[in-house]
């Protein structure tokens, strides 16, 4: 009877420490977590106390496999117990693969799922059912899988796992001595059923469990795990973690569990600015009662003016005892305070000692520079989406009827502001190249909204000359630029063709450099005809547009203002490479073809400026084939 009871009470045990330990690691909210602990731990120790009467065990009956239990009437809400703590530990794992997509991770989940049904399968016979428990041969198959990728992959700290088991199984050992002692007074006492006078006992004694065993931990890590917690191991670890955050949800859960589970702190509120819970970049989640005010944020800024953590006896920290919170951790973008950690007292009896400052101070430090790598890697991932998004944009491949074209553009950042297209339409093909002022993604944004505006016109506008064209865009254009807090002008060349012969260029940009075969010398066509850059509402006025024909092995030059403006070994003010450079490559390559006539722009604007590009860059060559 004693060691069935012993080893029924050691298996209400493994389903509960399975559906704790997954809670954590899935990240599940530390208020969700404490409300779930507390009615398991009441029911696990109802069963534990259980175990040891015929309310769970009745007697015995002979069977093919030796003696075996008879369920008692409590054996039924213990299998209930069973499958609810394992489905909640499933989906705290599954919960944990979603997040690292390790196959690690789902061969554990299977391997957990296996072993408890495996275990699952001497339930029957306890019921007298003549089902074999051929089953738990899949437990030790289990036990060693997940013990081998513990081991391999470090997903725990094997000393820190003993440490707390310690105190648990210490903190375990004294609730459970003090039920047994319990119920057996209550009942000498008041001579009332144990089953009656045991509720009440087990709730209560479930409500001082966790300081309990709190402050079990924290004599046994102090004691026996000093060098392996200490504060320089502690420090490592936290630095560690840093170190692979890659968001603001991220770093407060890393934050939050290092204080709850170092520091033994009661929890945290984190109080955000306005301005950076919308940030798309910066996605802070603010929990907790507090909001941001003037009146917090002015406490704030009066005591983290050195970017220092403020505990309650500390100058200017008397607001935090009003708020019932231990300290104060600022988090700074340079200069700026974006949020808060407000930290509850300590759940052990220990005080606030300078070793545990100090930690205060690292989490402060090494979180506002952890706020400043999220910054720059979010903006990283924004700008390599916007130069995948612009790439999309820009045409890959171009092509004109009798016609060779070759196009090259090159950004000075990611992302530019350079533009062109060649489109198509049943009138004729429209060519365009545009430069907004400036590079970036302020600049690019401004070229995605120019590139859908000119695209859009000339679709749905049959009749219209490059000039009024360019109106028209601009009309559109100047009503978006005006929304935005950055002004960008932009210039813009269109060219349209409705026979391959005959061209018709408008524009408010760089010159169009045409080669004439037949003479043997190049033509400079002025771009400027419109009154001034687009953008500014006033393109209309004054526009014309310039005609002529191009003969065959005939050769146009496009260009952004980034290749004439290059300066000789990219320095500014030096030597720029200019126009009659370009005209002079122009003629003496002008009987190659036009992908061959811009490599050797490009390359002889390389060795011009030393490889140092200072601004976006443009080359289209358009070059006539017919005979």
């Amino acid at each position: 009877m004693v060691t069935a009871s012993l080893m029924q009470s050691s298996a209400t045990l493994i389903p509960y420490f399975y559906a704790m330990s997954s809670l954590q690691m899935a990240h599940v909210s530390i208020s969700h977590r404490n409300r779930w602990w507390l009615l398991n731990t009441m029911g696990l120790c109802l069963l534990m106390a259980g175990a040891w009467t015929p309310w769970m065990i009745r007697g015995y009956w002979p069977t093919s496999f030796g003696l075996w239990p008879m369920a008692g009437p409590l054996f039924a809400v213990y299998i209930l117990y069973f499958f609810l703590n394992v489905g909640i530990g499933n989906w705290g794992m599954w919960k944990r693969y979603q997040r690292t997509k390790r196959w690690v991770d789902a061969g554990i989940l299977g391997m957990f799922t296996l072993g408890f049904l495996g275990g699952a399968t001497n339930f029957p016979l306890w019921y007298h059912l003549s089902i074999p428990p051929y089953g738990m041969w899949m437990v030790p198959i289990y036990c060693v899988f997940v013990t081998w990728a513990v081991l391999k992959y470090d997903m725990v700290d094997i000393v820190l796992v003993v440490g707390r088991g310690l105190s648990w199984a210490i903190a375990t050992a004294l609730t459970g001595s003090a039920f047994v002692i319990g119920m057996w007074g209550l009942e000498r006492v008041f001579g009332v059923s144990q089953v009656w006078m045991g509720v009440p006992l087990v709730i209560g004694l479930a409500m001082i469990f966790s300081r309990l065993r709190l402050l079990i931990q924290t004599d046994v890590e102090k004691k026996f795990f000093r060098g392996r917690h200490g504060f320089k191991a502690v420090s490592l670890s936290l630095l560690k973690h840093m170190e692979g955050v890659r968001s603001m949800a991220m770093l407060q859960t890393q934050i939050q569990q290092f204080l709850t589970n170092e520091l033994e702190m009661g929890g945290v509120d984190w109080v955000i600015s306005p301005e950076w819970q919308v940030d798309f970049l910066m996605k802070w989640v603010p929990n907790g009662p507090f909001e941001w005010n003037d009146e917090i944020r002015a406490s704030v800024l009066a005591c983290c003016s050195s970017r220092g953590v403020v505990l309650v006896g500390s100058e200017g920290g008397a607001w935090l005892r009003q708020l019932g919170k231990l300290a104060c951790i600022p988090f700074w973008l340079e200069n700026q305070l974006v949020g808060v950690a407000l930290v509850a007292p300590k759940l052990t009896h220990l005080g606030m000692t300078a070793e545990d400052q100090a930690l205060l101070e690292l989490i402060a430090q090494q979180g506002s520079l952890a706020v400043e790598r999220i910054r720059q890697w979010a903006i990283q991932t924004e700008v390599a989406l916007a130069h995948h998004f612009q790439g999309e944009l820009l045409p890959q491949s171009v092509w004109i009827p009798r016609f060779q074209v070759a196009v090259t553009c090159r950004s000075l950042d990611d992302v530019g502001g350079d533009y062109y297209d060649v489109i198509q339409t049943t009138q004729g093909h429209w060519v365009f190249l545009g430069d907004v002022m400036g590079h970036g993604m302020g600049s690019a944004m401004v070229m995605v909204m120019l590139q859908s505006t000119i695209y859009t016109l000339v679709k749905s506008i049959h009749s219209a000359s490059p000039a009024d064209l360019l109106a028209r865009v601009d009309q559109v254009l100047s009503n978006n630029i005006s929304r935005l807090s950055e002004q960008k002008s932009v210039s813009v060349m269109a060219l349209f063709t409705p026979d391959q012969r005959r061209f018709v260029v408008a524009g408010h940009h760089c010159n169009v450099y045409w080669y004439q075969h037949l003479r043997h010398e190049v033509t400079i066509i002025p771009v400027d005809q419109l009154a001034s850059p687009m953008g500014m509402g006033e393109v209309g006025v004054g526009a014309r547009d310039y005609s002529f024909e191009m003969n065959a092995l005939d050769v146009l030059l496009l260009i952004t203002d980034g290749i004439v403006d290059a300066f000789r070994d990219g320095v500014n003010m030096q030597d720029p490479f200019g126009e009659n450079r370009m005209i002079e490559i122009l003629i003496q390559h002008a009987h190659h073809n036009a992908t061959q006539i811009k490599d050797v722009l490009l390359e002889t604007l390389n060795e011009f400026t030393n490889y140092r590009q200072q601004d976006d860059m443009t080359v289209m060559v358009i070059k006539s084939v017919e005979s």
